[in-house]
């Protein structure tokens, strides 16, 4: 049997002295290591009574929602912001099962902060609940301080206010997806409410178009939901080309290219929608092959009854792996 008294007993003086200083470095190491560790670790802000609602949520899952809780706060209170009294409201917590996945809703109070968001948070996480939680600013007659400016993921305290100015938002959105009974030809297009908060918080209406002719039938619907759209900015917005997507082509040098209608979710909070141009080039000169598809897919939108420079967009060439 090992005696750890006999064995320091026959060290040398130095060996002793080496051992010691060894320990002691081994100690040291091990506090830093932990110092680091906690230092460099993403922050979160801890929702108290999580545990007591979201029983079904595993740790990784809370994590992430209460990490993404914090990135969302430090954006609008800074990045020291830790608040200790944030709570799941009473009688606000529902939990549902769809496509595959749980979506629990509720609203939080931060007392601190005298602030509440209206969260929504799906998981198990996967490629379709990668983009959550959303969190936003609960309606108005459910909002606890009435004094604090909420701006949240897609609305805020100011475009509540507007929407309830304007009564048509109750209406909206009009979406008319079916097909026509003489020409037997698809007609889809959609009415929607929007609040330019760039601009005061105005409220306009758009219509997006997606088979096209449908400006007119569009008023028409508004009229028939009760409102003038005399009464409203209305913006028209032609998105017939989006019917033909995806497309793939070849550019005048031989490089294959796709058109692809998308969303940059790097853009904060709901990510902008842009075409997506991928060229796939192998050869020396990417510069050429890359206006050529351009100047292709300029002559591919022109086509259609539209110009490229109308939308967003952006080009990724790189050469396709045979």
């Amino acid at each position: 049997m090992f005696n750890i008294r006999q064995f320091l007993a026959n060290l040398s003086e130095t060996q002793r002295r080496v051992l010691t200083f060894s320990s002691i470095a081994i100690v040291v190491i091990i506090i830093f290591s932990v110092i680091f560790m906690i230092l460099t670790a993403p922050k979160i802000v801890k929702i108290q009574n999580l545990d007591q609602y979201m029983s079904s949520a595993n740790g990784n899952e809370k994590w992430t929602l209460q990490r993404n809780l914090y990135v969302f706060l430090a954006q609008h209170f800074g990045e020291d912001v830790d608040p200790e009294d944030i709570y799941i409201r009473d009688g606000t917590y529902k939990e549902s099962f769809e496509d595959g996945h749980n979506v629990a809703d509720f609203i939080i109070d931060i007392d601190s902060l005298k602030i509440s968001y209206e969260v929504s948070f799906a998981f198990p996480l996967n490629e379709l609940t990668s983009q959550n939680p959303v969190i936003d600013c609960p309606k108005l007659s459910e909002m606890k301080y009435r004094n604090t400016d909420c701006v949240g993921m897609y609305n805020s305290t100011q475009s509540l206010k507007s929407e309830q100015k304007n009564p048509i938002y109750k209406v909206l959105p009009i979406i008319v997806d079916t097909v026509n009974e003489e020409t037997k030809l698809p007609v889809r297009y959609e009415v929607r409410g929007f609040f330019d908060m760039d601009n005061n918080y105005n409220f306009v209406v758009n219509i997006m178009d997606y088979t096209g002719g449908n400006y007119e039938n569009a008023l028409q619907d508004i009229r028939e939901a009760g409102f003038n759209p005399e009464d409203y900015t209305v913006n028209y917005i032609d998105k017939t080309v989006y019917q033909f997507l995806p497309y793939e082509g070849t550019n005048s040098l031989g490089d294959k290219f796709t058109i692809n209608y998308t969303y940059d979710y790097t853009v904060v909070p709901e990510g902008v929608p842009y075409f997506s141009i991928n060229n796939y080039s192998c050869s020396d000169n990417t510069t050429a092959s890359e206006e050529a598809t351009i100047k292709a897919v300029e002559s591919w939108f022109l086509g259609h009854g539209s110009s490229l420079d109308s939308y967003e967009h952006g080009v990724l060439t790189f050469c396709q792996s045979v």
